[in-house]
């Protein structure tokens, strides 16, 4: 190649260069002016569609995150004002959501450790470019940290669901047992969606009592892998332990390294998006996936496993399944934590035995967040009126009527849910029928079985104010705290000492009527 030739094309390159306009001394105003959406129209079309919003519509969050972080890191070496920065950031993103070309959940405060890490990814990157390394002899996982991996050792699973999985897992600098929630967040996942996964990190941040389960801390990871098309099988996985089929939340990001006599005609687009080389070969592509982690108390034994061991207990008479005891311990410590939650303007939304765990001595926190939301500020009254939230969400069988047909429900809901599992409590269902058929009765009219109503007449009339239609007359938390549970270890004991004088009595009404009917048999032979 001779020096004319390339000094020739090497001028062409800088009179097609635009002038650039340092990013510190363009004020916010000018960007409209600066970037216009016609501009878009000047680019080839589209899938076919020549339409500049179709074109630049954000289809993927992986690459807007990419975007983000990008901008975020230029405008943050602009200066060493970290709120002009930062302003900087908001009006020049601002613009780009407001013309659909970045997605809205890339610029979240929340994420602002993620979009660190992606800038530390770029900027390694260009590191090793500087350096004369080929892209292509880079590591195969470039993730610049993985907190779960490096500070704890897994165990295992112990649940999974829509949202991703719980995990056990010991870390390694304390020796202690965690549970690890992991939610996969898809790479189309809304804004809207985004916050509701975030808000259970606040609210359980915000919740520090003895019958919740403790937070301890959160953080996201993003994994980028980079894949070698031509070794490629089937779409490479994001290894996670959710279970859950992540190919759908995959960016590709393709890499040409160009050398000094490439030219842009050596790359083209082609249908997929992927950028290909001129024999429309991929070349070097990139996947990736994020997912946020939750590291809470561990808790073992949730009341729905005791519930269904109790209730397996077939060789015993169903009074004697009944641990009258533990069954008042279990109740006198769920309200008070649902006092506390509502007190602090919270509505649980998933009161259920699934979501209450218990400890040795049956101690009872109240877990899974991932539903709960504000009802009003929490330095506000507590008797305010009801706010609109969704429709339908919650578990159906402990819902709440207005719960499930209305969006104007509050904190009565959660005692309408509490009500039902105090009636699953003081009754063994001996199926999941059986429970059904009661807990409709219940609900349609108002009925308990008998079986309650004669061994346990204050829990029965309890159910029945708690699981009220009109919400407005069901009783609060404060209400079964100050009227119908103790407060203390001697009205404790003296509620045990009643419950046994009671069961007593009745015992002994049992016996004489045994004796009474062996009587008459003896007569009458």
């Amino acid at each position: 190649m001779d020096s004319q030739s390339h000094g020739s094309r090497q001028s062409k390159r800088q009179l097609q260069r635009k002038k650039l306009t340092p990013l510190n001394l363009v004020k916010s105003d000018d960007w409209q002016s600066m970037f216009k959406i016609e501009d878009a129209k000047k680019m080839k079309k589209f899938d076919g569609v020549d339409d500049s919003k179709a074109m630049l519509s954000r289809k993927n969050s992986s690459t807007d995150f990419v975007l983000a972080s990008l901008l975020e890191f230029l405008c943050s070496i602009q200066g060493n004002d970290k709120k002009a920065s930062q302003s900087k950031f908001q009006d020049i993103s601002s613009f780009l959501i407001d013309k659909d070309l970045l997605n809205p959940s890339s610029t979240l405060d929340e994420f602002q450790g993620l979009r660190a890490n992606i800038s530390k990814i770029l900027f390694n990157l260009l590191f090793f470019k500087q350096l004369h390394i080929p892209l292509n002899k880079l590591p195969q996982n470039i993730q610049v940290y993985e907190r779960y991996e490096v500070e704890f050792e897994d165990v295992g699973p112990i649940g999974q669901g829509g949202f991703g999985s719980v995990r056990q897992a010991i870390n390694k600098l304390d020796g202690r047992n965690y549970a690890i929630k992991k939610i996969w967040l898809k790479d189309n996942e809304s804004t809207i969606e985004i916050k509701r996964i975030l808000d259970e990190v606040k609210t359980l941040a915000s919740l520090k009592h003895k019958n919740i389960v403790g937070y301890n801390s959160a953080w996201l990871e993003q994994d980028i892998f980079m894949t070698d098309p031509s070794n490629e099988g089937p779409e490479m996985e994001c290894f996670s332990y959710s279970g859950l089929t992540p190919n759908a939340g995959f960016q590709k990001l393709n890499i040409k390294e160009l050398d000094s006599s490439s030219n842009s005609s050596d790359i083209s687009e082609s249908s997929d998006n992927q950028l290909c080389n001129s024999q429309g070969s991929p070349v070097i592509q990139y996947k990736s996936c994020k997912t946020l982690y939750i590291q809470m108390e561990l808790c073992e034994q949730t009341l729905e496993d005791w519930l269904n061991s109790r209730n397996r207990e077939d060789d015993k008479p169903l009074i004697e399944r009944i641990d009258a005891v533990n069954n008042l311990k279990i109740l006198q410590e769920t309200v008070e934590g649902l006092e506390f939650i509502h007190s602090r303007g919270i509505i649980h939304r998933d009161i259920k035995p699934a979501n209450i765990f218990l400890q040795e001595n049956f101690s009872v926190k109240i877990g899974d967040f991932g539903l709960a939301k504000r009802s009003y500020s929490s330095d506000s009254d507590v008797s305010k009126d009801f706010v609109s939230l969704s429709v339908g969400v919650g578990t159906s069988t402990y819902s709440a009527p207005e719960q499930l047909n209305s969006s104007n429900y509050d904190t009565k809901s959660d005692i309408y849910s509490l009500g039902l599992i105090v009636y699953e409590l003081y009754y063994s269902f001996a199926t999941m029928f059986e429970r059904s058929d009661l807990f409709h009765v219940l609900k349609e009219n108002s009925k308990i079985d008998d079986f309650v109503i004669q061994n346990f007449p204050d829990q029965a009339e309890l159910i029945k104010k708690m699981t009220k239609k009109d919400p407005a007359e069901r009783l609060t938390a404060q209400n079964i705290l100050s009227q119908y549970l103790c407060t203390s270890k001697d009205d404790i004991i003296r509620e045990q000492k009643k419950e046994i004088a009671y069961l007593r009595n009745k015992l002994k009404e049992l016996e004489l009527k045994v004796h009474s009917y062996e009587e008459r048999e003896l007569t009458e032979k």
